[in-house]
């Protein structure tokens, strides 16, 4: 998984990129800029969300439980992967911000990815459960089903 990609299955429902590594790695500190969560742009919760207040943990429980430092934020802001490639595509339209060379690529390269392992995963279990209807023969001999997916251009077949 990419540096940048967390997993949070319990909070969120599973990959975010916090906030702070987002402007590493793109060079733009998204947080000078007022209007950039902007509701026409973002939906609060499902594109972008922050974790509770930093003094509602104890030093070290955070990592412990999460895997990363919570950091000296009051609130740790984080994208949903959507809502990066949202983030991602404002700032390539904005004229007066440059993205550092290959930050686009290097996000959503690293996005593609979880979408990659996430269709694997489903392939697998598709795959488990074709198995196991065949072979039962509870529904008779039917043909495993086969299902084409696309996700951003690249066809994935499960």
């Amino acid at each position: 998984m990419p540096w940048f990609i967390r997993y949070i299955p319990e909070k969120w429902g599973g990959y975010i990129i916090l906030e702070r590594d987002f402007i590493s790695i793109t060079g733009i500190d998204i947080k000078k800029h007022k209007l950039f969560y902007r509701k026409e742009y973002f939906i609060g919760g499902y594109d972008y969300n922050g974790f509770g207040w930093w003094d509602s943990y104890q030093p070290g429980e955070f990592k412990d439980k999460y895997g990363f430092e919570y950091g000296e934020e009051k609130e740790l802001m984080f994208f949903h992967l959507r809502g990066a490639i949202k983030a991602l595509e404002i700032l390539k339209r904005d004229k007066k911000e440059k993205l550092k060379p290959d930050a686009y690529e290097t996000i959503m390269g690293g996005i593609k990815e979880i979408a990659k392992r996430k269709v694997d995963q489903k392939k697998e279990i598709a795959d488990h459960e074709t198995k196991w209807i065949v072979f039962s023969e509870e529904y008779g001999k039917l043909l495993p089903v086969h299902i084409n997916v696309t996700i951003d251009s690249i066809r994935q077949n499960i």
